[in-house]
Formats: structure tokens, C-alpha cells, sequence
């Protein structure tokens, strides 16, 4: 000061703002990330499933994470900005597996399904005829029964996991081979039932 006033002293006043950040953990890589309450945006999830919110002022907030073929626990957490940042909101990601099942007809009891596509392996059909596949994520697969002494129709299916499991994947008989001793006679009709007598030879042959 020099013998006058001194004017235009000025000052910037900037609001300040905090963060909200966490983990999804490597599941989580690339999910989206929605923020609600005081605030309102969306980021993504790095590959190793870190996000962050910046720019957030006072407040409460919501996080919720998404990501298909994937389930968060929990689905959603509340953050409240008190005049700092916040870390460590945290979920754990699983993901999502689904099964395909069907029935093999009555000749199909004990018969082998293979699947193969997105996921290889086999099981057994039950005594009821039923197969389940379990543990699947989204994807196409196709399914192909086997047993000795008979062929299935169709010969395989494919079934296509989208986010639901899938039923229903059904095969038919098609051939039936019976005989006694080395006579043999094979019958192609679906829910056909037949007994033949030949030469004093009972042959009893079953296609449901």
C-alpha cells in the first residue's frame, strides 16, 4: 500500500469434490457402473474390474454394477461423500451359469450325451431317460446321445444358452435293432411297437 487504496484483490472460489471408487474384482473386468442419488453417471470397469466416480460433491450415492452373464452381491451399495473421497465400495462378481436337459425316449435309459461348442464334457441319462448339463455359461453348444444297438433322432441338436437355462432338448429313437440269435431285425418308426415270429423266434422290439 502506497498512499491509495488497493482494489481488485480477487479470489476464485471452486466447489470442492470427492470420489467414489472401488473393485469388482476380475469377473467384473469391463462391467458398467451406474451412479445414482445426489449424482447421476456410468464408467466402465478396468480390466482388472477397478472404477471410479469423480467430480462428486456432498452427498449420498448409489453404485451398481452390471455386466451379463454375471451376478454382483451385492446388486447395489450407498456411498455418502462427507468431505472426502471414498474408496474400497467393493463386490464380488460370479458368473452366471445355466444347464441344458432333455430326454432321451424310452430306449434311451443309460444312453451317453456328449456336448460339445462352448463347453465340452458328457453325462449319463438317468433310468427315467433325463440328461443335465449344468455349470454353462452363454454360448451354443451341441448335444449328441449315444448307446449301442440304437440311433437317435436327430442325431444331435444344438442349444443356444442366452442368459436362461434351456429344457426340452429332446431326441426320438429312430432304430431299435432286436433279434435272437443272429436274426435281427431293425424297425424305424417312431412309438412302434412289434412282436415277430419267425422260424420259432420271438422277437420283441420296442421304439417309443
Amino acid at each position: 500500500m502506497n498512499g491509495s487504496n488497493v482494489s481488485g484483490v480477487n479470489f476464485t472460489a471452486t466447489g470442492q469434490t470427492f470420489s467414489i471408487s472401488g473393485n469388482l474384482f476380475a469377473t467384473g473386468a469391463n462391467a458398467s457402473v451406474a451412479l445414482s442419488g445426489s449424482a447421476t453417471s456410468s464408467t466402465t470397469a478396468d480390466a482388472s474390474g477397478n472404477y471410479t466416480f469423480t467430480g462428486l460433491i456432498n452427498g449420498t450415492h448409489t453404485v451398481t454394477p452390471s455386466k451379463s452373464g454375471v451376478i454382483f452381491t451385492p446388486t447395489s451399495q450407498n456411498a455418502t461423500v462427507s468431505g472426502s473421497d471414498v474408496s474400497g465400495v467393493n463386490f464380488t462378481a460370479e458368473a452366471q451359469s445355466f444347464s441344458i436337459s432333455g430326454n432321451v425316449s424310452a430306449t434311451g435309459a443309460s444312453a451317453a450325451v456328449a456336448i460339445s461348442g462352448s463347453a465340452t464334457g458328457s453325462t449319463t441319462a438317468d433310468a427315467s431317460r433325463n440328461y443335465t448339463f449344468i455349470g454353462l455359461s452363454n454360448g451354443t453348444y451341441t448335444l449328441t446321445p449315444s448307446k449301442s444297438g440304437v440311433t437317435f433322432n436327430p442325431k444331435s441338436q444344438n442349444a443356444t444358452v442366452n442368459g436362461s437355462n434351456v429344457s426340452g432338448v429332446n431326441f426320438h429313437c429312430g432304430i431299435v435293432d432286436c433279434g435272437l440269435g443272429n436274426r435281427r431285425q431293425h424297425f424305424q418308426r417312431r412309438n412302434h411297437r412289434k412282436y415277430h415270429n419267425r422260424n420259432a423266434g420271438l422277437f420283441h422290439c420296442f421304439c417309443k
